[in-house]
C-alpha cells in the first residue's frame, strides 16, 4: 500500500515554506506602505496563495481502465482498499468518470449538488439509480439501431467521498466507465479526460479471454494516448494459465507485439516495453490481503506487492519531479524577484541620497531644468506602466494558432471538401484514404510550434524592448544634461535588469486525431511520431532575440523536449448516404475537436512558458514603478527646495528597507 507520510512530509514542509514567507511579506508591506517604498509585494502574495491552493487540493490521482468484466473493480480493492469496497461494480454501466477519494463522513457530488449519506451502501444504491436514469436517456440512432447516449459537461463527473483510511492520505482513485457500455465515442472522450487529470494510468487485460483484432486497434490507440512515464499495463487472471502449458508471459508479450506492430503500420514513432507490463490475478492477492492464508493465494499475493512497489515508488518520484518541483521552482522565483526588486530599491535610494548630499547645491542652483527633465521622465514611465499592463499572453490563442496551423499546413478539411463525396465512397476508397494520410504525414510540427512562437511571442518583446529603449534613451539624454551643468554623482535612474535563465524541463506527448462513427466508420490510428526537441527548445531564442540585444537582460530557456507529435487518420468503410454534406461537417468538426484534446500535454508547457513571461513582464512593470518613484520624489524634494528634508526622508525609506531585509532574513 502506497506510503504517502513522506510525499505530504514535503508538500507540507513546501506550504509551510510558503506560509511563512506570505507572513513576511505581510509584515513587509505595512514598512513599505508607512515609509512609502515602491515594493509590490501584495501581487507576490496574491500568487503565493495560488500556490498553497494548489498543493491544498493536491491528491495522487490514479485512473483505472478495462473493458467489462476484466476484473477492474477487484484490482482496485487489492490496490487502494485491501478488502471488497467496489463489490458493486460503481460506474460500470454507465458514461460518466467516479472520482473516489477521503472525506470524514459519506456524500456525493453531482452537477453542483452535494447530497449525504449515512454509509457506502446508500451510496451504492445511489449510483444504482444514476445508472438506470442513465440508461433511459439512452436514443436509438435510426440508421445503425445501436443507442447513444448525449450527457452535458456538467454530467462528465460524480464526486463520491468516503471515511476510509487507505484513501486519508490523499489519493483520488478516477474510476472510468468500462468499454463495452453505451456510445464508445463517448467512453473514449472521457477516458482523455482522465488520463489528462491523472498521475498514473492503469489499463487492465483479462490475459484469460484473449483478444479480438478490433480490441487489438481500439487498446493500441488508447495506449498510445498515455505518456509512457505513467502508463502501466496489467494482464489480470493470470491464474487462469497456472495449470496449462501455456506461459502466460508468453502471451502477454504476443499481445503487445501485436499492438506495436498495428502502431508501425499506423506510423507511430513509440513502441510498448515489456518492462512495462505486470501479470497478475487480483482476485487472489485480494484474498491474501484479506487474511487467506493458502499457498497459492499467497503466491500471488507477494506478486502482487511488487507490482505495488514499483508502482507506487514510480506514482511518488512522478509527482515529486512533476508537481512538487514546479511549486518549489515557482516560490523560489518568487523569492528572486522580492530580493531583485528590494536590492534595486536600496541601491537606487542610497545613490540617490549620496548623490543629495554630495550635489545639493548643484542641484538647486538647475532647479528648474531638473524639474522639467523630471516631470517628463515620470509621465514616460506612467504610460509605460500602462501599455506594460495592457500586455497579455493567453495560453489558449496560442493553442487555437496553432490547431489552426495544423489544419493549413495538412489542407486536410480542403481534402475533405474536394474529395469526400458519394463517388469516392463507392470507388475510390483507398484513394480517398491515401491523399488524407500523405496530407498529415506531411505536417511538420517542428515548424509550427517555431512558426507560432514566433509569431506569438515576438510582438510582446518586441514592444517591451521599444519602451526601455525610448525611455532609457530619454534617461541617458538627461544624464547628460546633467554632467553639462557639472552634477555627475547625481543621476535618473534607467530601466535595468540581470539576466534570468530558466531550467530545461523534459516532457512527452502524443497528439492523436480520431473521429466518431461518421457514416458508419471510425477514424482512428496515428500517423508519424515527430520528435520536436529543439522546436520548444529554440523558441525563446527566436522571440527574444532583438530584446535581449536591447539590455532587457530577460532570456527564457527552453521548454525541453523531447515532445512526440503524432498525427493519425484510418479510413474504415464509408457507408454511402444522401446525408453526405451533413457527415462530411461532421467529420471536419470531429477532427478539430480531437486535434484539440490531442494537444493537452504542449498546453501545459506553454503555460509555463506564459507564466515566466508574465513574472517578466512584472519585473520590467516593477522597475518603471521604481523608476516613476525616484523620479517623483526628484520632483517633490525640487518643488519644496528642502533637500534636508528628502535627505531625512530617503534616509527613513533605506532604514525601512533594512527593517524589510531584516524581517525576509528571518529577524
Amino acid at each position: 500500500m502506497l506510503d504517502l507520510r513522506g510525499y505530504n512530509e514535503e508538500k507540507f514542509k513546501i506550504m509551510e515554506g510558503v506560509k511563512s514567507y506570505i507572513n513576511k511579506l505581510q509584515k513587509c508591506y505595512q514598512i513599505s506602505q508607512s515609509s512609502k517604498l515602491p515594493l509590490n509585494f501584495k501581487e507576490h502574495i496574491e500568487k503565493l496563495d495560488k500556490i498553497i491552493q494548489s498543493l491544498s487540493d493536491d491528491k495522487v490521482r490514479i485512473s483505472v481502465i478495462a473493458e467489462v468484466s476484466n476484473g477492474k473493480s477487484t484490482f482496485l480493492n487489492a490496490l487502494v482498499f485491501k478488502d471488497k469496497i467496489l463489490e458493486a461494480r460503481i460506474g460500470e454501466t454507465t458514461a460518466r468518470l467516479y472520482h473516489i477519494s477521503y472525506a470524514p463522513n459519506y456524500f456525493v457530488k453531482y452537477k453542483g449538488k452535494e447530497q449525504r449519506f449515512s454509509n457506502l451502501e446508500e451510496i451504492k444504491e445511489y449510483i444504482k439509480k444514476l445508472n438506470e436514469e442513465t440508461l433511459k436517456k439512452a436514443e436509438t440512432q435510426k440508421e445503425t439501431g445501436s443507442k447513444v447516449l448525449t450527457i452535458s459537461e456538467d454530467e462528465l463527473s460524480v464526486y463520491i467521498y468516503m471515511p476510509l483510511e487507505n484513501l486519508k492520505h490523499g489519493i483520488e482513485i478516477i474510476d472510468t466507465p468500462g468499454f463495452g457500455t453505451l456510445n464508445e465515442e463517448l467512453m473514449m472522450k472521457f477516458i482523455q479526460k482522465a488520463i489528462n487529470e491523472s498521475d498514473a494510468v492503469i489499463t487492465v487485460f483479462d490475459i484469460s479471454q484473449g483478444m479480438k483484432k478490433s480490441e487489438y486497434e481500439k487498446f493500441s490507440k488508447l495506449l498510445a494516448m498515455i505518456r509512457p512515464d505513467k502508463r502501466y499495463i496489467v494482464f489480470n487472471k493470470v491464474d487462469a494459465y497456472e495449470d496449462e502449458s501455456e506461459n502466460f508471459e508468453r502471451v502477454g508479450r504476443d499481445v503487445i507485439n501485436e499492438m506495436n506492430k498495428i502502431l508501425k503500420g499506423q506510423n507511430y514513432s513509440g513502441v510498448i516495453e515489456p518492462k512495462q507490463l505486470f501479470y497478475l490475478s487480483a482476485k487472489l492477492a485480494l484474498q491474501g490481503f484479506m487474511g487467506l492464508n493458502d499457498e497459492r493465494v499467497q503466491k500471488y499475493k507477494k506478486k502482487f506487492e511488487e507490482f505495488e512497489e514499483v508502482f507506487w515508488n514510480d506514482v511518488i518520484n512522478y509527482k515529486q519531479n512533476e508537481f512538487l518541483s514546479t511549486k518549489k521552482e515557482t516560490f523560489k522565483r518568487v523569492e528572486e524577484i522580492v530580493k531583485n526588486e528590494i536590492d534595486s530599491i536600496y541601491k537606487n535610494l542610497s545613490e540617490q541620497l549620496q548623490a543629495l548630499k554630495s550635489e545639493k547645491e548643484s542641484v538647486l542652483r538647475e532647479q528648474e531644468k531638473i524639474n522639467k527633465m523630471a516631470v517628463s521622465l515620470e509621465d514616460k514611465a506612467s504610460k509605460y506602466i500602462s501599455k506594460l499592463k495592457e500586455i497579455k499572453v493567453n495560453t489558449d490563442e496560442i493553442m487555437v494558432m496553432i490547431k489552426e496551423k495544423v489544419l493549413e499546413k495538412s489542407g486536410i478539411i480542403e481534402i475533405i471538401d474536394k474529395e469526400y463525396n458519394i463517388a469516392s465512397q463507392i470507388f475510390d476508397k483507398e484513394g480517398l484514404q491515401r491523399k488524407i494520410n500523405s496530407a498529415l504525414s506531411s505536417v511538420n510540427m517542428e515548424e509550427i510550434l517555431k512558426e507560432v512562437i514566433e509569431q506569438y511571442y515576438k510582438p510582446v518583446f518586441s514592444k517591451i524592448k521599444d519602451y526601455v529603449e525610448h525611455y532609457n534613451n530619454e534617461v541617458e539624454r538627461y544624464n547628460s544634461e546633467l554632467e553639462k551643468m557639472n552634477i555627475r554623482k547625481f543621476k535618473f535612474p534607467k530601466v535595468e535588469f540581470e539576466e534570468r535563465k530558466v531550467e530545461t524541463r523534459s516532457v512527452e506527448a502524443q497528439f492523436q486525431v480520431e473521429s466518431a462513427d461518421i457514416l458508419g466508420s471510425v477514424l482512428a490510428g496515428i500517423i508519424t511520431g515527430l520528435a520536436v526537441t529543439t522546436a520548444l527548445r529554440t523558441l525563446a531564442v527566436i522571440a527574444l532575440e532583438e530584446a535581449a540585444t536591447a539590455s532587457l537582460g530577460f532570456t527564457l530557456g527552453a521548454l525541453a523536449g523531447p515532445i512526440g507529435i503524432a498525427i493519425g487518420l484510418l479510413i474504415g468503410f464509408l457507408d454511402i448516404t444522401s446525408k453526405t454534406e451533413q457527415k462530411k461537417e461532421e467529420l471536419k468538426q470531429k477532427i478539430i475537436e480531437n486535434i484539440e484534446n490531442s494537444l493537452y500535454d504542449i498546453k501545459q508547457e506553454i503555460e509555463k512558458l506564459n507564466d515566466i513571461v508574465r513574472d517578466a513582464i512584472d519585473l520590467i512593470r516593477s522597475k518603471f514603478n521604481e523608476s516613476k518613484f525616484i523620479t517623483s520624489e526628484i520632483i517633490k524634494m525640487l518643488e519644496r527646495g528642502d533637500l534636508d528634508e528628502k535627505i531625512k526622508e530617503l534616509e527613513a525609506q533605506i532604514s525601512g528597507l533594512n527593517e524589510v531585509n531584516k524581517i525576509l532574513a528571518g529577524g
